[in-house]
This record gives C-alpha cells, structure tokens and sequence, in this order.
C-alpha cells in the first residue's frame, strides 16, 4: 500500500494486489515504485518529496553502487527522473509504531491482497492525526 501526502490532492492512497509468489520486500520496493510512478504521471515538480518505507531492506537495495534486479533498476530510474525537477528524502521509520502515514499504508497493503488494483483521493490529514 502506497499514501501519497500532497497538499493539492489531500490523500492519495494506492493499492496494488501481487501475485501470490511475491515477496514482502518485492512488494515494499513495489510500493515505491508506484508512488512515484504516480508522481511522475502527475507531473509533480518544484517539492520536497518525503517517502518513507519500514523497509531496511528496499532502502538498502536502491542505494546500493549496483544492482542486478530489474525491479530495483527500474524503481532507481524512475526515483533519478523524479529527482531532477523535485528534491526527494527515503526515510527509514519503524514498522509497527503508530506512524501514521506508515499504519496507512500497512493497512492498503493488507487490503490489496484480497482486492484490485484501486486508486483513490481521500480528506485524512495525516499531520494533524498523530
């Protein structure tokens, strides 16, 4: 599951079943991806874009010198494309400590692998939630 804190959008919040054969950090690097997939399509510019993952290990593989998963590949491309018209921040938080955006996203998550692919925009002000 994917939250996307923009202020023109309110909440954006993706939810993308896998396969079955998918790992967790797949999934997580999945994640990223598409948030910022999402960015690029929305032509996001001139932001300080924040993107936080529980994830060490997705961390560790985007920036690690070389990499040959093409996920990680991709997900580096499109993350280097973002970068050159955004400032862009992963941060590491702690899984499971009532982050809010975080639980958000944990919880898409857990809903996408019974559901379809979904897109949606919601109100939640995730600042002021904590």
């Amino acid at each position: 599951g994917v939250l996307i804190n923009l202020p023109s959008l309110k909440n954006l919040t993706l939810k993308i079943p896998l396969h079955h054969t998918n790992t967790i950090n797949q999934a997580e690097l999945l994640a990223i991806e598409k948030a910022v997939d999402t960015l690029l399509n929305l032509q996001i510019s001139s932001h300080n874009i924040e993107i936080f993952t529980d994830s060490q290990t997705s961390l560790n593989r985007l920036t690690a010198d070389h990499s040959d998963s093409k996920q990680v590949i991709n997900t580096h491309a499109k993350l280097m494309q973002l970068s050159h018209t955004n400032f862009i921040n992963i941060t590491k938080v702690k899984a499971h400590t009532n982050i809010t955006g975080n639980e958000i996203a944990d919880t898409l998550a857990k809903e996408a692998a019974t559901f379809s692919v979904e897109i949606r925009s919601n109100s939640l002000d995730i600042n002021n939630s904590q």
